[in-house]
C-alpha cells in the first residue's frame, strides 16, 4: 500500500503508472512547462517514462515525487529531486524542490500547500539539511510560492539558460532544516 499524505485540501500520493492518464493532458500542453526544465511531451510514452523514472529514483532514495489531488481530482505534481547524501568526503543531505499545478488550478495555493507538506517530509522524515529551489526570473507565480515557503534568496545567475531562442536568468533559493524548525 502506498503512503498517502494529507493537507487541508489535498491528498498526496507517490507517483504511479496509474497516474498516466491524469498527467498526459497536462504534460502534452506546451504552455505548462514554459518556465521548467522539461519540454511538453509529444507522446504518452514520454509521460510514462517520466513516471517510471520517478518511481525508479524513488526506489533508489534519490527522489520523492507525489501526485496532488483535491477531492480525487488531479491538481499537479510536487517532488524532491537530486537527493544527495554525500559527495566524496562532504556530507550534503540536500535536495531540489520542484512542482507544477494544472493550469485550471493556478492561483489557488495548491503548489504552496503541497510543497509545504513535502518540505516537512524532507526535513523531518528524510533528515535533509538543505532544500534548494530554482526558477527563472520571469516566473512570478513560482517566485511567490518560494517566498511563501520561507526560502532565502541566494542569488541570480544571469543568462544562465537558453530556451525558446533566448537566454533566461535563473534565481536560486535555499531553506535549511534549522530555518524550517523556527516558528
Amino acid at each position: 500500500m502506498k503512503a498517502l499524505f494529507h493537507t487541508a485540501r489535498l491528498t498526496l500520493s507517490p507517483i504511479a503508472k496509474t497516474d498516466l492518464e491524469d498527467l498526459w493532458p497536462h504534460t502534452s500542453n506546451p504552455e505548462l512547462p514554459r518556465h521548467m526544465t522539461w519540454a511538453a511531451h509529444s507522446e504518452r510514452a514520454q509521460t510514462l517514462a517520466f513516471i517510471e523514472q520517478s518511481m525508479r529514483l524513488g526506489d533508489q532514495g534519490t527522489a520523492v515525487v507525489w501526485v496532488l489531488r483535491e477531492h480525487g481530482e488531479f491538481r499537479g505534481v510536487v517532488g524532491l529531486h537530486d537527493i544527495q547524501r554525500q559527495h566524496l568526503a562532504w556530507q550534503l543531505d540536500k535536495a531540489e524542490l520542484g512542482y507544477w499545478v494544472v493550469p485550471a488550478a493556478h492561483g489557488k495555493g495548491f503548489a504552496t500547500e503541497a510543497a509545504r507538506a513535502l518540505l516537512k517530509h524532507g526535513f523531518e522524515t528524510l533528515a535533509l539539511h538543505k532544500i534548494e529551489v530554482h526558477t527563472v526570473d520571469e516566473n512570478k507565480a513560482s517566485v511567490s510560492v518560494i517566498e511563501k515557503l520561507g526560502f532565502r534568496f541566494v542569488g541570480e545567475q544571469r543568462q544562465h539558460l537558453n530556451r525558446h531562442g533566448r537566454w533566461w536568468n535563473l534565481l536560486a533559493y535555499e531553506l535549511l532544516a534549522d530555518d524550517w524548525k523556527k516558528p
